[in-house]
């Protein structure tokens, strides 16, 4: 940009030759070619300026502070001059002239540098992806590498200049690709290349213009899993190095599959509201983790890890952890663990959660109804304490639990056996308080079975295996030995290698299989 440290319009007749010497004002109402503005290219036109005039006048805006840059008509012949004209139309675009360019070289100007684009360079090439879409940018303060081609050949003369810009694209599918530049603003040239090397590259097409706007189009067959690189320069118009300006990059597929709406980030989100919480989103919440994905931009390597962490973030979520994993710990507080095959490593069984996917459900439902965790302005909390206790209240009245608790059975059986089922997270002291509690009837059978749920040690102990577990209850909506698997193979290879990685679902790749498997997206489109 340009800032000039004095500006002044000329009279009409100023010449070079007598420009440092000229009169530098203008008249009151004085011709178009004496008014004021401020753009610094040659043949342009910008907004014309009038803040003012004589004598602190108001006229057409003024702000009646601008008389000290006029000079008094007594000391001009009667007539007012100064740099401001009062009379001249507001947003008035004028053309600049060759001695606004000449008071640019007299007065001085500062100019700062622009910065060089993220993308300027072949290694650094901003990653899109998809099969179509369309991507921003800009070439101005970029430069050309060692070894870079010439991106157009307009022969005898290599057409483009040496301002480019690179994209990196990885191929959806097989078949015609279509990428353009129409939208930008300036003389563009277009090419698209394969390697892994600026020196070293296989050119698949390039292009000058394609439109009336100078854009550029390139149509090349491309090949599935091919990563192909993608560079936008400015035409070298007599040697200037190459046009520059803003960049709009879009791109096609013919062959790209049906689109699945689960790729879409609010449908993705929303989804996991009603998978994981059986509610649909609250408005803050969706627009916090639809944003997670879509700063992304069209990075598709950002995308997929931003859909990895927002997924696990809803199993991980107070709320999720509170009612769902709940749920599952309660269920194993009072009925242990159940037995299921497995072929991981050769035939074997291994104990499993005992709670199924329609129990899970209906009673996770009935802990979260109405729960907005972190809602403003609402007793979350409480409601969600009410509903913990209504839920153990109920679940304790159920012939099943009645069946293996009978009303016959001591406190300190009723405790032990509880205790037993979940794997014995209770300490001695812990033991012996509940049993005096229920023994003296400061506790019930319901607040007993709670406090065996919430646990700290039982919560760390299941962890991993609810974890697993929410995966196919989540994604898949079904128990982990239902239709398509057999048994429990599937569940024992994700809990094997959640453990083998510390619990670290990323380096797993747990959540990521899930989200990308065939199952999880059929439920949403081809």
């Amino acid at each position: 940009t340009l800032a000039m440290w004095d500006l002044y319009r000329f009279r009409a007749g100023t010449t070079n030759a007598t420009f440092t010497t000229a009169q530098r004002v203008m008249t009151i109402g004085g011709p178009a070619g004496n008014t004021l503005q401020f753009y610094f290219v040659p043949g342009g036109s910008d907004i014309g300026l009038s803040t003012g005039g004589p004598s602190g006048a108001v006229t057409n805006g003024g702000d009646s502070e601008q008389s000290s840059h006029w000079k008094r008509r007594s000391l001009n012949g009667g007539v007012y001059i100064g740099i401001m004209d009062p009379v001249l139309t507001n947003n008035t675009e004028r053309n600049i002239t060759v001695n606004d360019t000449n008071a640019l070289e007299i007065f001085g100007y500062n100019s700062s540098g622009f910065s060089t684009p993220p993308n300027d360079n072949f290694n650094l090439g901003q990653i899109i992806g998809a099969c179509s879409g369309t991507v921003n940018g800009t070439n101005i303060g970029a430069t050309k590498e060692p070894g870079e081609p010439s991106h157009f050949i307009d022969p005898p003369n290599p057409g483009g200049g040496s301002r480019s810009v690179w994209y990196v694209w990885q191929s959806p599918s097989t078949g015609s690709v279509t990428f353009n530049t129409f939208g930008s603003s300036f003389d563009t040239v277009l090419s698209v290349y394969t390697g892994t090397a600026v020196g070293s590259l296989s050119l698949k097409g390039s292009n000058d213009d394609a439109n009336a706007d100078l854009n550029s189009s390139v149509t090349f067959s491309a090949t599935a899993g091919t990563v192909y690189r993608i560079a936008v320069d400015g035409y070298n118009n007599s040697d200037s190095g190459g046009d520059f300006g803003s960049i709009v990059l879009n791109w096609t597929s013919a062959s790209c599959p049906a689109a699945n709406q689960i790729d879409e980030a609010g449908f993705f989100v929303r989804q996991h509201y009603l998978d994981f919480l059986n509610r649909e989103p609250d408005a803050s919440g969706f627009d916090f983790w639809r944003s997670e994905i879509t700063s992304c931009g069209a990075n598709a390597q950002c995308i997929e890890v931003k859909r990895i962490n927002v997924s696990a973030a809803f199993f991980l979520s107070i709320e999720f952890q509170q009612t769902g994993y709940f749920v599952e710990r309660v269920y194993k507080v009072a009925y242990g663990s159940a037995t299921g095959n497995s072929t991981l490593g050769g035939a074997h069984t291994l104990l499993v959660p005992i709670v199924r996917y329609s129990e899970f459900q209906a009673d996770k439902q009935q802990i979260g109804d109405g729960v907005v965790v972190g809602a403003p302005g609402g007793p979350w909390e409480a409601l969600l304490n009410s509903h913990k206790d209504s839920y153990v209240a109920d679940f304790v009245q159920r012939s099943r639990f009645i069946t293996a608790f009978p009303a016959s059975m001591t406190a300190a059986t009723f405790v032990d056996t509880l205790n037993s089922n979940a794997g014995n997270p209770l300490s001695v002291d812990e033991r012996n308080q509940l049993v005096a509690e229920l023994t003296n009837g400061t506790k019930t059978r319901a607040q007993v079975l709670r406090a065996v749920a919430q646990d700290s040690d039982l919560e760390s102990a299941e962890f991993r295996r609810a974890f697993v577990l929410a995966q196919y209850f989540g994604y898949m909506r079904r128990n982990p030995n239902d239709t398509p698997d057999l048994d429990y193979t599937g569940y024992d290879f994700w809990l094997t290698k959640l453990n083998d990685f510390n619990g670290d679902f990323v380096n797993a790749e747990m959540v990521k299989a899930f989200i990308l498997s065939g199952e999880y997206r059929h439920r949403f489109g081809p």
